[in-house]
């Protein structure tokens, strides 16, 4: 009596995050449904980055927000 075995899925730990990514056959949607989470935290991870628009004009053009 024998057995094969063969992975269905695929656990990825990276900076704190963990991801259970398929290996099977996937048809198109479920791979977009499955990269929505991953794309939101890249586009929260910009927006923390970002400064506001006082700032930047203050930065662009020397201006004090107090004068």
């Amino acid at each position: 009596m024998s057995a094969k075995m063969s992975p269905s899925a695929v656990l990825v730990l990276q900076n704190g995050n963990a991801k259970l990514v398929s290996v099977k056959n996937q048809d198109t949607l479920t791979k977009i449904v499955d990269l929505i989470p991953e794309v939101i935290d890249k586009i929260k991870a910009k927006k923390e980055g970002m400064i506001s628009n006082d700032e930047a004009v203050s930065e662009a053009f020397g201006e004090d927000k107090d004068a």
